[in-house]
């Protein structure tokens, strides 16, 4: 009677092995056909000692994990999503800080007309830079600045950043005008001025007004001399009166192009994600 107990716990034995639970059972008809499976399950297969045929698995990325894979890949897709927002705020923040330095720089720079306009189209120079005939004198002679015609009265603006030189009143010359001195180097001058509101000594910040226009000195009727300096050499104000608002347009311009360079190209790779998954 015991050696027939011990024959059946034999047979339960060789039925239900030790590992059982890490095996990989196939149906008749899977047996039949080519086996898309992960190495994962191709390592279990193996261990069942010549089960399955091994000759007939095909390993696939996926395999029977496609919807554990189609999550994982959307988990990167998301984190990919959230790191290229921060990469671009990143850049936002470069860009406005680039800017931001930009412009102060060129606040030191005589870059904006001393004379306010509606439009860039009423700018009107009645004398230009460099050699003319004296309207007063009749002489030839270098004209060191620019005149720009305005009625009495109208404010004049600070061209940039700077501490105020000095306030003269040449009878025979300019008249009453004043000198800025620039830490980039550059000095501006307002000439023919009725009044001014600024002492030497005095910080002043680029487009605040220090003077009003006038015709004092040697002046045939109410205009500014705007005159630019640098190192004691006269440079044409005219290449300085617009160069702040020709800066501005070429940065707009250049962030529209980065801007539709930049488009988000995770789309695609969601969609195919969620293909995969399907």
């Amino acid at each position: 009677m015991f050696a027939n107990y011990r024959l059946l716990f034999l047979l339960l034995g060789c039925c239900f092995p030790k590992n059982s639970q890490a095996q990989v059972i196939f149906s008749p008809k899977q047996r039949e056909k080519p086996l898309i499976i992960t190495r994962l399950d191709r390592e279990a297969i193996e261990k069942q000692d010549g089960a399955v045929d091994t000759s007939r698995i095909v390993i696939h990325p996926l395999g029977q994990h496609t919807e554990l894979y189609a999550q994982r890949i959307d988990q990167v897709l998301d984190s990919l999503e959230l790191l290229e927002r921060n990469l671009r705020q990143a850049v936002s923040e470069a860009q406005r800080l680039r800017k931001k330095d930009l412009l102060a720089r060129y606040r030191s720079i005589p870059s904006i007309l001393p004379i306010r306009l509606a439009f860039q189209r009423e700018f009107r120079v009645s004398s230009p830079f460099g050699v003319r005939w004296h309207p007063i004198t009749g002489q030839l002679q270098n004209h060191a600045g620019i005149d720009i015609p305005s009625p009495e009265g109208t404010n004049v603006y600070a061209a940039a950043d700077g501490i105020v030189d000095k306030v003269v009143e040449q009878p025979g010359g300019l008249g009453i005008a004043v000198y800025i001195r620039h830490e980039s180097g550059f000095q501006t001058i307002y000439g023919h001025l009725s009044k001014y509101s600024v002492k030497p000594g005095e910080w002043v910040n680029q487009g605040e007004s220090i003077a009003e226009v006038g015709s004092t000195g040697r002046s045939t009727g109410p205009h500014l001399h705007y005159a630019v300096t640098q190192k004691g050499v006269a440079l044409n104000p005219s290449d300085f009166c617009f160069l702040l608002l020709i800066k501005l347009k070429k940065m707009k311009s250049e962030n529209a192009s980065l801007t539709t360079s930049n488009r988000r190209p995770m789309a695609s790779a969601k969609s195919t994600a969620n293909r995969a998954r399907k």
